[in-house]
């Protein structure tokens, strides 16, 4: 059909989400221009209307993810993705390809570091010497503080005892003045008692110690306010070296990099620098641990538009699976990246020694055998897809590749302690990064049109495919629910069958009892009358006259019954057909309306009711039931009855029998009891005669009503069915569209 696909090439790559989205909407109308051949056509026909309304809402959605993907899509420049946990150094290893691949962006960022380190001419070591006299200062200041807090409670200790003391010593010399005789008193106006010379030597004794304390105190004071001077100044000199390199800040390498946080990297960042004349691009992904609704967004449009993917984790180990409601990181791999084309794990191994480059090799036995689990998962849950694992050290090899560092960040100090026992180059090996360096140049980014195109490819066709798989979806859920109904539909006409069956039957039986109970009553009735001694002119007389009276006895006799069974089919049909219209709805309800909710890709509100006019039909009932009757009393009982009569007793009288009758009262009433019994059963013979006949018509008529009501019955069924051949004609078209991405 879309001949224009053939071969998916195009002189503007991104023709083909149009193009696509052009084929899905034409397969989809097409569907209305299908031929009318036959009665089946037609019925599929009036129900289409419901599939467009669903195929209508599919198209959307697959038009909105098709427009999406050619938004984000990119044709021209190969994307790398780099993928992965919070904190697991994606940022660092970009940050290292920016350095070695000389980066634009980098390379304007470092000229800029070192043109403006050159204008400010500040020295590392003289920082270095200023924070470590800073920190010497503070510590003895907070040593000195200490002393002086110590010095505190000691003086206060040490008066509180001697202020004790002499107050003891006073009461003590109150008390000896107060018991001192007369000559005693003389004494003491020339010579103080023993106990006041105590009391001048503890006054001076804390007198002496207050001048001490006080003379230390001021001392540590001093010290404490001259360490602060020392800070002060220090501050000051910092301060103004760092306003003088605040302007370096921005340029200096590893700003990328992050802190820990899981909220430090919430958008896409992408880096473009050329590796042999190609366009690359890296893009730096949020991290994918814990709940992602900020950075849902970012993540999807970075792996939309990426054409390679490394996955980078910090445990040589499987991904983690979810618990219900809550997906893990097995379950959110298997989510992004599973439409991409190339992915590829790195196993960035935390490293903060040197010491750890020292070993053979950059993992160890334990680490390997993790590894290879991990391989095992990612193969499992990406298939074809995955390509391998890289295993690495990024944080040393940003130290040996940055020359860009202040005295100020946390890196500068690490950066000395590696680079103090390992070149740059050696450091750059044992972490790896060398060959990783190489891997991406040459490797990874060769035959980079061929990439760049079988991704896009690849992506534009999963969505062809999620959307195909949705539509095998819905025809599984309308197949489900036309056999459903199929077997409903079957039941009920069953038993409707059946009703109609048994309503026949009640109904001859009622009506055989009614005659044979009329036929018994005026028996009787001419055997009272025989009784009497009447003549033969007047018996034929009254025998014409009471078989002419079941016109009217019969008429309503035979009414009451046939009104009786057909209020009983009535009540028996509704409750049928309620029932089944019931149990469609569930059947709809179950099969269908439930089904179309929020599982796949799109999202589809859809509603189908069973199409029958409950009230229309469920009133018609009486209406087409009403025909039992109706049409068996259209006929006149009259003519079941006078022409029989005269002609049965016409021939059941000859001549002899009248002239014996005449002579013998007993023999003639004889004979009219053996003519009305005769009469009586060739009029009741003809009136059954006429009622089997008249009930097989009316028969007739109700199957006509039954069928009808099948029909009618037939509704969701052929709703179903006609949705369901519309979605099987899309699903074909669109299927042959996929194939043109096979």
């Amino acid at each position: 059909m879309q001949k224009h696909l053939e071969k998916a090439s195009f002189e503007d790559p991104t023709e083909i989400y149009d193009k696509i989205i052009e084929s899905i909407g034409n397969s989809i109308e097409s569907i209305t221009r299908a031929p009318i051949t036959s009665d089946i056509d037609i019925n599929i026909a009036q129900e289409r209307s419901k599939a467009l309304d669903l195929l209508s809402r599919y198209k959307s959605s697959i038009s909105q993810s098709l427009e999406d993907l050619k938004r984000v899509s990119e044709w021209e420049v190969f994307t790398i993705a780099m993928y992965g946990e919070t904190n697991a150094g994606k940022s660092t290893i970009i940050e290292t390809l920016r350095i070695l691949l000389g980066e634009p962006l980098k390379l304007e960022s470092q000229e800029k570091f070192r043109q403006k380190a050159r204008s400010i001419q500040f020295d590392a070591n003289h920082i270095e010497s200023l924070q470590s006299q800073m920190q010497q200062a503070s510590a003895q200041k907070l040593v000195k503080e200490q002393e002086l807090l110590t010095l505190g409670q000691q003086q206060t200790s040490t008066q509180a005892g001697l202020q004790q003391a002499i107050e003891q010593q006073q009461a003590l010399v109150l008390h000896r003045k107060r018991t001192l005789g007369f000559w005693k008193r003389i004494v003491h106006w020339f010579k103080k008692l023993e106990e006041e010379v105590q009391l001048t030597l503890l006054a001076e004794q804390l007198k002496k110690i207050i001048a001490e304390h006080q003379g230390s105190i001021r001392a540590l004071q001093s010290s404490i306010e001259s360490s602060k001077k020392q800070i002060e100044s220090y501050q000051h000199e910092l301060a103004l070296i760092g306003r003088k390199i605040e302007e370096l800040t921005p340029y200096q390498d590893g700003e990328i990099i992050g802190t820990g946080r899981s909220d430090f990297t919430l958008k896409s960042q992408s880096y473009h620098f050329e590796v042999h004349g190609q366009k690359v691009a890296l893009i730096d992904v949020p991290g994918i641990e814990g709940d992602e609704k900020k950075v849902s967004a970012a993540i999807d449009e970075a792996i939309k538009k990426a054409h390679a993917v490394f996955y980078i984790t910090r445990k040589p180990s499987p991904p983690n699976k979810g618990e219900a409601g809550h997906p893990g990181t097995v379950e959110k791999i298997r989510q992004h990246l599973g439409n991409q084309t190339e992915v590829w794990a790195i196993y960035n191994k935390g490293i903060t020694n040197p010491m750890a480059l020292q070993a053979p090799n950059l993992i160890n036995a334990g680490e390997a055998d993790s590894l290879g689990d991990l391989e095992k998962e990612l193969r499992s849950q990406l298939g074809e897809s995955y390509q391998g694992c890289i295993n690495l050290s990024a944080l040393p090899a940003f130290y040996a590749s940055s020359d860009c560092i202040l005295p100020t960040s946390p890196h500068y100090r690490s950066q000395k302690k590696f680079l103090a026992g390992m070149g740059v180059q050696e450091l750059q090996e044992k972490s790896n990064f060398a060959s990783f360096l190489n891997f991406v140049s040459q490797n990874l980014c060769r035959n980079h049109k061929e990439k760049i195109d079988k991704s896009n490819k690849r992506k534009i066709r999963a969505i062809i495919t999620d959307g195909l798989q949705m539509l095998e979806g819905m025809i599984n859920t309308f197949s489900t629910a036309k056999m459903n109904l199929g077997k409903q539909h079957q039941s009920i006409s069953c038993e409707l069958d059946n009703l109609e069956d048994s309503v026949a039957r009640r109904i001859k039986s009622r009506c055989r009892d009614r005659l044979s109970q009329a036929k018994t009553n005026k028996r009787q009735l001419i055997y009272s009358d025989i009784e009497k001694d009447i003549s033969n002119d007047d018996f034929k007389q009254i025998l014409k006259r009471r078989i002419d009276q079941l016109k009217d006895e019969l008429v309503a006799s035979l009414q009451e019954s046939l009104h009786t069974e057909v209020g009983c089919f009535e009540v028996e049909i509704k409750e049928v057909v309620t029932r089944f219209l019931k149990n469609a709805d569930e059947i709809l309800e179950i099969n269908i309306n439930r089904q179309f909710g929020t599982k796949s890709s799109f999202t589809l509100n859809f509603k189908m009711d069973s199409g029958i006019n409950t009230l229309g039909l469920l009133s018609s009932l009486g209406g087409a039931a009403g025909l039992i009757w109706t049409a068996f009393l259209a006929s006149n009982p009259a003519g079941w009855t006078v022409a029989v009569v005269l002609g049965a007793v016409t021939l059941l009288f000859s001549f002899a029998k009248s002239v014996w009758g005449f002579f013998s009262s007993s023999y003639k009433m004889e004979q009219q009891r053996k003519s009305a019994d005769e009469n009586l059963e060739n009029v009741f013979e003809n009136i059954e005669r006429t009622f089997e006949k008249r009930l097989s018509e009316v028969g007739t008529e109700v199957s006509k009503s039954m069928t009808q009501i099948k029909e009618q019955l037939s509704a969701p069924l052929h709703s179903v069915h006609g949705t369901l051949h519309a979605l099987q004609m899309a699903s074909k078209d669109i299927h042959q569209i996929a194939l043109k991405f096979a």
